[in-house]
């Protein structure tokens, strides 16, 4: 098979590989392709920043707006605000992203992408013809811009339970909604999923929300939920999972039947459950093996001359602002 030769690669095309790959091509007139699996845009902008505050914009200021005087019958409407985010998202589609790639003078390649050797990716292709196989080949450099994915604990693999994708592309609203976490994703899901109707339940190992935030903000936050009528609950540990009737219906629809969750000595029943316990760099199908490495190796920065790894990829902080702003100053470098 012949390689396509191409100057730089750069595997994801979430935010990070967008600007990563326009500061290449643009500081040094190089030969720049742009793989993605899945859509152009990224992570960013059809399952997490984008929907999230579209769902929640509508929130914070039907919440303010019922505090002021002089304002009366503040409310939501459910599927308007569903509308809303079904627009920030384009719908799932990415011809509008795609078109951005082309303008900028990048190659899009869609397709899973591996690791074969030395400055060399092979991709599985998912246009044209379908599982076709191209391999290409990087004169400089091979970037890692694949993100990252949600952990799930085996504890509730089986039961197959929304993810963060599930709360941000929502379709059916769970009657009850437990989701076990406190961070973020978890607080944010909550916000909106309560507002949509859902009686929320929110599991927290530890003994405060929002470890990695000062005190004093955590507390308000929790304040602010509980005033809300979610039933927050600080301290507690879930043992058990179980869901006999589990089967996937697809993104945002209830997976399956009651989900039976063992809490403290327990047992809590629920329509759905939201596991946000956290996020790590998707590696672990790249191909690091082929080149004797190791997630490990990429998050501390141990990898050869040829290759980069930026975004949440490179273990850095999981943040869209600062994986462009990394993509802009290695993209500078690569020219």
């Amino acid at each position: 098979m012949t390689d396509e030769i191409f100057d730089v690669i750069v595997i994801g095309a979430g935010p990070a590989g967008e600007n990563i790959a326009q500061y290449a091509r643009e500081g040094g007139d190089l030969h720049v392709a742009l793989i993605e699996r899945e859509l152009v845009g990224g992570e960013c902008s059809y399952y997490a920043c984008i929907p999230s505050k579209a769902l929640l914009r509508p929130i914070e200021v039907a919440a303010t707006a019922a505090d002021l005087d002089g304002i009366r019958g503040v409310q939501l409407d459910a599927m308007a605000l569903l509308r809303r985010r079904d627009r920030w998202i384009s719908g799932y589609d990415d011809a509008g992203q795609a078109a951005w790639v082309a303008s900028a003078g990048l190659t899009l390649v869609r397709g899973q992408a591996r690791l074969i050797g030395e400055r060399r990716v092979a991709v599985v292709t998912t246009d044209g013809e379908l599982g076709q196989e191209r391999t290409l080949k990087a004169r400089h450099a091979v970037v890692l811009a694949t993100g990252s994915e949600a952990i799930l604990p085996p504890l509730y693999a089986a039961a197959l339970p929304w993810s963060s994708r599930d709360a941000t592309g929502v379709v059916e609203v769970p009657r009850r909604l437990a989701i076990v976490g406190g961070g973020v994703v978890a607080c944010e899901a909550a916000g909106w999923l309560a507002a949509l109707g859902s009686e929320v339940i929110l599991l927290v190992r530890d003994q405060r929300l929002l470890g990695r935030v000062e005190s004093f903000a955590a507390d308000l936050v929790l304040a602010a939920m509980r005033e809300r009528g979610i039933d927050v609950r600080l301290g507690v540990e879930v043992t058990g999972c179980r869901r006999p009737e589990a089967r996937d219906t697809g993104l945002g629809r209830i997976h399956g039947g009651t989900v039976e969750l063992d809490v403290d000595g327990t047992t809590l029943r629920v329509d759905e459950v939201l596991v946000a316990v956290g996020r790590r760099p998707r590696l672990g199908d790249v191909g690091l093996e082929a080149v004797g490495l190791d997630d490990a190796a990429v998050r501390a920065g141990a990898v050869p001359d040829w290759l980069v790894a930026v975004g949440d990829a490179s273990g850095e902080p999981q943040l869209t602002h600062w994986g462009k702003y990394r993509g802009r100053v290695l993209g500078e470098a690569i020219a």
